[in-house]
């Protein structure tokens, strides 16, 4: 759908809680993948929390408790054990890819990655684009508060040309390589903590983009743009312990102190901004570096404001309450459970 390619395209900015969902997924190898053909939208995840902040009385569930209810089913499923994913039930994938298509994947990726050097390549010059030459381009994508900003370095002056026009996007050989130029790498984070490490490419960066062969020199494209999302692919164990760490903060945060800097390590690199209404007005709104990132913030503004994330001693479903002592999500869960007692005191007058 063009129209929102060339919206996935734009740099995030302004347009502050932006993320991405194709109309269809499904399973390949472990992969949450979208489907051949599928269309990516661009869709503000923030608006559902909005809205049910706004119906909270009525029992209006915020975004991530989607994500929760999709976390119960998955543990229900025998095969969510066996470490990659590919023994889930039929209907526990469906269950997942139609949630993708509610909400996208989780961005696991870009929530851990920092900065991504690229192996230098052949590319025209940015000077004298019809000089029919190509040079050594190296490529940097930096994650700044304002989004991923690439930053390039071509070496004209002095440096090795290509004349052959089919070398265009193909790896230059090192030896080629300019001084200062690193190696191909990526500078990420760990999921629970924002312990900083440096790692080749074909180590955590790779492993979301199963059909590119060359993990070192493959010129991978600019995060969260169109072309991006079509080559990106969620494994599905990293899908999962993402969610089950999103609801291990959410849900022991008033509990204990490892609660407390689980969800502190997945709102780290969310930032604040004013966002201006259509009526010019102004509104505080957040800006997350993927979908686990902007619900985990949504978690802990709820949680600011006095409510707490509970499982239900009934269903096992999660909800939010004010009232410490609340045990069950809803009124039907408490009568079914006040009604197992009463049979059980039944049953042992009878004895």
């Amino acid at each position: 759908m063009r129209g929102s390619s060339e919206r996935a395209s734009r740099p995030r900015g302004p347009e502050a809680g932006i993320w991405w969902r194709f109309d269809a997924y499904e399973f390949d190898q472990g992969y949450i993948v979208p489907s051949e053909g599928a269309n990516l939208v661009a869709y503000d995840p923030w608006e559902g929390f909005r809205k049910a902040r706004i119906d909270r009385r009525k029992g209006a569930p915020a975004p991530y408790q989607s994500l929760f209810s999709l976390v119960h089913e998955i543990r229900s499923d025998p095969g969510s054990m066996d470490g990659h994913g590919r023994s889930l039930a039929l209907e526990t994938e469906r269950r997942i890819t139609d949630w993708c298509v509610d909400w996208g994947l989780l961005g696991v990726l870009p929530q851990r990655t920092q900065q991504i050097d690229l192996a230098p390549h052949w590319e025209r010059s940015g000077l004298t684009p019809n000089d029919g030459l190509l040079y050594p381009s190296s490529r940097r994508y930096l994650r700044t508060a304002w989004g991923w900003e690439p930053k390039g370095e071509q070496l004209q002056a002095g440096g090795y040309v290509e004349e052959d026009p089919a070398q265009d996007g193909n790896p230059v050989p090192e030896k080629y390589w300019l001084g200062g130029w690193r190696r191909p790498c990526a500078i990420v984070h760990g999921l629970h903590d924002n312990e900083v490490t440096e790692e080749r490419l074909s180590e955590t960066w790779a492993q979301f983009f199963p059909q590119v062969r060359d993990k070192e020199g493959h010129l991978y494209p600019k995060p969260l743009t169109d072309d991006f999302w079509r080559v990106y692919a969620e494994p599905f164990t990293d899908f999962y312990e993402a969610a089950k760490a999103l609801y291990q903060a959410l849900t022991a945060v008033k509990q204990n102190r490892r609660g407390w800097d689980l969800l502190h390590a997945l709102t780290a690199s969310v930032r604040t901004l004013l966002a201006t209404e259509s009526d010019g007005s102004h509104r505080l709104a957040w800006v997350a570096p993927s979908l686990l990132g902007a619900f985990a913030m949504m978690g802990m503004i709820d949680v600011s404001e006095g409510h707490g994330i509970r499982q239900c001693a009934s269903c096992n479903r999660t909800f939010i309450t004010t009232a410490y002592q609340q045990l069950y999500c809803s009124d039907p869960c408490r009568w079914r459970e006040q009604k197992k007692r009463d049979r059980a005191k039944t049953s042992r007058k009878k004895l």
